[in-house]
C-alpha cells in the first residue's frame, strides 16, 4: 500500500481531485458541504493497475488550517499538488510547498485544475508561473497535468503518472521500533476505541502491546484495517485504523503517538537545525517563542540560540528547542516551526539530538559538536553521540533515530577500521574522547606527583572525580594506561610507572620523629590527633607513612604496622594455646592496657581473624 496526499491553495480544487480519482467525497463534514471547503483531513483510496491500495490524505487549503494539513503530510509516498488554472500561484499554494520541503518531500505531481474555465493562452502563462515558484523544489521537474472535474480531463493520465511515480519509490525500511501519530480518535460499537494514522516507521501486528504517548500507559491493538482491509501485520507507510484495548476515547487524540518499544525516552528538549523562510529571517532568534508542529501534534517553545550563531553549510542554523511538553522524536525527525502571533511559516528542521542537548549558551564547544553532527551522516551523528556521552553500548548507539541496525553497523565497522572510534568489549569510545582523557589521565597524575611528592599514589576516587568521566570510561583508560606500562596501581590510587615517592629535608626528619615517638616502649600506640601537632607538616608525612603501610589507624590510635602485627600474632599464638581467651588474658601476655589491646581485638574481629563468643575469643581461622 501506498499513501499520497493533496496540497495546495483553498478552492483549487483538491476534493474534486480526489473525488474523480477515487470516487469517494473526501469532505465527510456537515459543515463542509455547507461551506463547501475542506476542514479536516480526509480519507479516500483507490487501485493501482497493478493492484496496490493508493491511500488519498485530502488536506484543507485555507491559511487557518495550516496545523491541520501538516498533521495530514508527516509520512508521504508522493504528493498531489493542485493549482488552480483561474487562479493561479496563490499564497497557500506557496506556504505548502514550503512546508512539503520542510518536511522532507521529495517526489510529487502538479494537477493544474479548472482549465474548463480559462483559455488556452492562460493555461500555459499559468504553467510558466508554476515552473518559476517551483524551480528550486522538489517539484522543479515534476509533471503538469491539465484536469477539469467537468468531464475528469486527463483523469487516466493522472492516474497513471502517479502509478509510474510511486513504482520509482523506494519502500521504507522496517525499523524495530514503530510510531503512529494520531491524527483521529473515535469510538465504533462492538469495537470500542479507534484511532487513525499514517504507520510513521516500523511494523505494528494485532495482539501486539504499544504504548501511549504522553500518558506513557500500554495498550493493545484489537484489531488493524486499512481503506476497509483488514490486516494481522501492517509495515510502514501504510494508513491505518487501530482498534486498542485498555484505552478510553477521551483518554487519546490528535498528536499522541502510539510507539514501540518501550525505551523510546520523551525529552522537552531538542537539538536541531533550522532552515528559514527569507522575509522570516528576522523572526530567528533567542528566547523567540514558536510552535513546534510535529507529527499530528502542535506544542508551544522557545528557541535557543548560541550566543554566536552557526550555520551549517547549506544555510541551517544550529539551535536548541525547550518545549512546554515533552515530546516522542527521533533523529532524522522534520517539523515546522510557526509563529503563534502574526500566525506565519517561521522554518523547518530536522531533530540532531532527540535525547535532550543540554550546554549553555556560551558553551561553544557543545554547539560545535551540535553543528558537527548536522550532516546527518551516519558517522557524525555517531560520533556527536559518543562524544557527548563518552562511551555508549554498541546496542545503545542511535537507537531513537530513523537510521536501521545495518546502516548504523555498517558505519560503525567503518570507523573502527578507520580508527574514528574504538571498541573495548561491548563499549564505543570516540577516538578524540579517548585520546584526549588518556593524556589528561597522565597529565592530572603527573600534576598531582609534582605538588605531592610525600604521596606514591594519587587516590582513583580524586582522579576519577578531576576528569569528570564515567566510571567505566574511567576503568577502562586507566586499565589500558597499565597495560602499556604507563601507570601501575598503589593501594586504593594509580602511580606513573617510573614515579617512587620519597621524604626528603625537612619532611624526612618529621618522619623519624613521627616513627621515634610510635616506638616508644612505654606504650604501642599514640593517640592520631597528637601526630598533628608534632609539626606543621606532619600531616603530610602521615599520608606518606599510610600509603606505605607502615602505621595502621584504629579508632583514634596509631600503631607502627610492625608493632601492629606483633600484638596480633601474640593474641593468636595464645588463643592457639588456650582455645579461647579473655581480654584480660590477651592484656598480660602481650604486657599492654586495655585501653590498647581492645582496639586490637576489635580489628581482629573485623578483620575476621577472631569472633568474639561472650567473654571470650576464638580464631576463625
Amino acid at each position: 500500500m501506498y499513501t499520497i496526499a493533496t496540497a495546495g491553495h483553498i478552492d483549487h480544487g483538491k476534493s474534486a481531485l480526489v473525488k474523480a480519482l477515487t470516487g469517494t467525497d473526501p469532505d465527510r463534514l456537515p459543515e463542509e458541504k455547507r461551506r463547501e471547503m475542506t476542514i479536516e483531513l480526509g480519507f479516500a483510496s483507490f487501485k493501482l493497475s497493478t493492484g496496490d491500495e493508493v491511500g488519498i490524505i485530502d488536506v484543507p487549503g485555507h491559511e487557518r488550517f495550516i496545523k491541520t494539513m501538516i498533521a495530514g503530510v508527516g509520512t508521504l509516498d508522493l504528493v498531489v499538488f493542485v493549482v488552480a488554472a483561474d487562479d493561479g500561484w496563490m499564497p497557500q499554494s506557496q506556504e505548502h510547498l514550503a512546508i512539503l520541503k520542510y518536511l522532507g518531500q521529495s517526489r510529487g505531481l502538479i494537477v493544474l485544475t479548472k482549465v474548463d474555465l480559462v483559455e488556452p493562452d492562460w493555461v500555459e502563462l499559468v504553467k510558466s508561473d508554476i515552473r518559476l515558484k517551483t524551480a528550486d523544489s522538489f517539484l522543479a521537474d515534476a509533471e503538469i497535468i491539465e484536469f477539469a472535474a467537468v468531464d475528469n480531463r486527463n483523469l487516466d493520465k493522472i492516474k497513471g503518472a502517479i502509478e509510474s511515480l510511486l513504482r520509482q519509490s523506494e519502500r521504507r525500511e522496517l525499523l524495530d521500533s514503530a510510531r503512529l501519530f494520531v491524527d483521529r480518535a473515535f469510538t465504533i460499537a462492538g469495537t470500542g476505541t479507534v484511532v487513525t494514522g499514517t504507520l510513521r516507521e516500523g511494523s505494528v501486528a494485532v495482539g501486539q502491546e504499544l504504548v501511549h504517548h504522553p500518558s506513557g500507559e500500554k495498550v493493545r491493538v484489537k484489531n488493524l484495517e486499512s481503506f476497509y482491509s483488514h490486516l494481522q501485520k501492517a509495515d510502514a507507510g501504510i494508513r491505518l485504523a487501530v482498534g486498542l484495548q485498555s484505552v478510553s476515547r477521551d483518554e487519546i487524540s490528535r498528536g499522541d503517538v502510539l510507539y514501540h518499544p518501550a525505551h523510546l525516552e520523551t525529552v522537552d528538549r531538542l537539538g536541531v537545525k533550522l532552515y528559514f523562510e527569507e522575509k522570516q529571517a528576522h523572526h530567528v532568534r533567542h528566547n523567540r517563542r514558536v510552535l513546534f508542529l510535529h507529527g499530528t501534534g502542535e506544542i508551544a517553545g522557545k528557541l535557543i540560540i548560541p550566543a554566536n550563531k552557526l550555520t551549517t553549510e547549506d544555510g541551517a542554523i544550529i539551535a536548541v528547542l525547550h518545549l512546554a511538553k515533552p515530546v516522542i522524536t527521533k533523529v532524522g525527525d522534520r517539523f515546522i516551526l510557526r509563529l503563534p502571533t502574526p500566525s506565519l511559516l517561521m522554518a523547518g528542521g530536522v531533530v540532531i539530538d532527540p535525547a535532550g542537548a543540554r550546554f549553555k549558551r556560551s558553551a561553544m564547544a557543545g554547539w560545535q559538536l551540535l553543528r558537527a553532527a548536522a550532516t546527518m551522516e551516519t558517522a557524525d551523528l555517531i560520533e556527536y553521540q559518543l562524544e557527548v556521552n563518552k562511551l555508549l553500548a554498541e546496542e545503545n548507539l542511535l537507537q531513537q533515530s530513523l537510521f536501521s541496525a545495518e546502516v548504523i553497523a555498517a558505519a560503525v565497522a567503518d570507523m573502527i577500521e578507520g580508527k574514528r572510534i574504538l571498541k573495548r568489549g561491548k563499549y564505543l569510545i570516540a577516538g578524540n574522547v579517548w585520546d584526549a582523557l588518556s593524556e589528561d589521565t597522565l597529565s592530572l597524575i603527573r600534576k598531582f606527583h609534582d605538588q605531592y611528592p610525600h604521596l606514591e599514589a594519587m587516590p582513583l576516587a580524586q582522579l576519577q572525580a578531576e576528569l569528570d568521566c564515567p566510571e567505566t570510561l574511567f576503568e577502562l583508560v586507566i586499565d589500558n594506561l597499565i597495560l602499556q606500562d604507563k601507570l601501575s596501581r598503589f593501594d586504593a590510587g594509580v602511580k606513573l610507572k617510573s614515579y617512587s615517592a620519597d621524604l626528603k629535608g625537612e619532611l624526612a626528619q618529621i618522619k623519624e620523629e613521627i616513627i621515634a615517638r610510635l616506638n616508644d616502649k612505654s606504650r604501642p600506640a599514640i593517640a592520631r590527633k597528637d601526630i598533628f601537632t608534632t609539626h606543621k607538616r606532619a600531616n603530610e608525612v602521615y599520608a606518606f607513612l599510610k600509603q606505605r603501610n607502615q602505621v595502621i589507624e584504629i579508632g583514634d590510635l596509631v600503631f607502627l604496622r610492625e608493632t601492629y602485627d606483633r600484638l596480633v600474632s601474640q593474641v593468636v599464638e595464645l588463643i592457639k594455646a588456650k582455645g579461647k581467651v579473655t581480654v584480660a588474658d590477651t592484656r598480660d601476655t602481650t604486657g599492654t592496657s586495655r585501653k590498647y589491646i581492645m582496639p586490637i581485638l576489635e580489628e581482629m574481629d573485623r578483620q575476621q581473624i577472631t569472633r568474639r563468643d561472650g567473654d571470650y575469643r576464638v580464631l576463625i581461622r
